[in-house]
């Protein structure tokens, strides 16, 4: 749209106020613009209230004449319902201020401006359009957004990426049927609850404390298989703990193992790794297995291994006396492949004779001479009620007395 310079503006604004504004037929000039009048009389050196914009009204349709004009020689306008009054004549029909067309009723007589100050609103108008133009023009120049002027500032760009959205809720390294939300590490102690058959079904775990006496770890993670791809992980977890904690498990009474595989969405929060767990199978473990175990440490039957070397505490009056210790160390007792009791056996009657099970098994193999003999510790009773029928074997000297050295396995002789 053509502007017209400030000048030409102010000029042109007089000739309203006079009364003496010509232009162009049909009097495209138009009628004073919403403000024109000015606000209530105030304190000198107070700027009036600004009149509140009106609601353009409802054009005519085009090539429809406008009305005669009103006595008083005011200008014409093809597109008002009436006419402008003379300056300083009410509208038709109204007394007081001249209120435009379509606009909120005034709150009382209202004096003009004078021509100087009509003059410095018309420049302080032109000025700010300039500005407001100049600074769309340099936010589009700086941002290529035609929008980002509004307001004066920059509108915000969204970041996009490729990555896929974040999993909402706890990640599960294992599947929530494990139920861990975190990692396991090799040392943990976990209890177990099999979903149908123990090492053949979904097993739900939890870290327990390895050595409390309240709650008796059902066994323990031994290694951790790492792997390229959670498809890796799906296809050898199982078969590599076998390789790796397979032999550990089976020299102890009752034990077996369980891999803990990571799922394709857990296999970043699993460390990329399987964990490789020693579980009691009919009974809990009871603390720590092999290498995780202290010397000194006093052991469980389930505990025990073949090869350990134990040395007795007189303190302890049964077989959770027996404390583990190197066997280069005086000890009295080695432990060597466990035996089964025979079926139908009851617990008293193999708690009595468990060292002559174990005897007839191994004493013409492990004891030849007279020197050394074989004994046998029976399962705990509430054990064996769950399901554990397995004795340990051991060899000492016939005398009890102490002895320094490992016996070797008469197998690998």
């Amino acid at each position: 749209m053509l502007r017209s310079a400030p000048e030409t503006a102010a000029r042109r604004l007089r000739e309203v106020e006079q009364g003496t504004a010509g232009g162009p037929p049909g009097g495209t000039f138009g009628p004073p613009p919403a403000g024109y009048y000015a606000g209530t009389p105030n304190t000198p050196g107070t700027p009036g209230t600004p009149v509140t914009p009106h609601a353009p009204g409802t054009p005519q349709t085009p090539g429809t004449p406008g009305g005669p004009p009103s006595p008083g020689g005011g200008p014409q306008f093809p597109y008002a319902q009436q006419a402008l009054p003379p300056v300083g004549q009410p509208w038709p029909g109204q007394q007081g201020h001249p209120t435009p067309p379509g606009a909120p009723a005034g709150d009382g007589p209202r004096r003009k401006l004078s021509t100087a100050m009509v003059v410095a609103l018309v420049a302080a108008v032109v000025v700010a359009i300039a500005g407001l133009s100049w600074g769309a023009w340099a936010t589009f120049r700086d941002t290529g957004d035609p929008q980002a002027g509004k307001n004066g500032k920059p509108t915000p760009t969204a970041p996009t990426s490729s990555a896929p959205p974040s999993p909402t809720g706890p990640v599960y390294p294992y599947g929530e049927e494990v139920g861990l939300k975190k990692p396991l590490q090799a040392g943990d102690c976990v209890n177990v609850v099999w979903s149908g058959t123990p090492f053949k079904s979904g097993a739900n775990l939890g870290v327990v404390a390895c050595g409390a006496e309240d709650s008796l770890a059902d066994g323990q993670v031994l290694a951790l298989e790492t792997h390229a791809s959670a498809q890796e992980a799906g296809d050898q977890g199982a078969e590599r703990c076998a390789g790796q904690v397979g032999p550990i498990a089976e020299a102890l009474p009752d034990a077996g193992v369980h891999a803990v595989v990571p799922t394709k969405e857990g296999f970043e929060a699993a460390g990329r790794a399987t964990a490789c767990l020693v579980l009691g199978e009919h009974a809990a473990i009871g603390g720590e297995i092999g290498r995780f175990r202290d010397d000194g440490q006093m052991l469980f039957t389930n505990q025990m291994s073949v090869g350990d070397c134990l040395r007795y505490d007189d303190s302890v009056k049964d077989a959770e006396g027996y404390r583990l210790t190197d066997c280069a160390e005086q000890h009295e007792l080695q432990v060597i492949p466990g035996a089964a009791a025979p079926g139908g056996m009851s617990w008293t009657k193999v708690s009595e004779e468990a060292w002559k099970v174990c005897g007839n098994k191994y004493e013409s193999a492990w004891a030849p001479g007279g020197d050394h003999a074989v004994f046998g510790f029976a399962p705990y009773e509430e054990d064996w009620k769950d399901g554990m029928k397995t004795l340990v074997c051991l060899v000492g000297r016939t005398d009890g007395t102490a002895f320094t050295g490992a016996i070797a396995d008469p197998a690998e002789a």
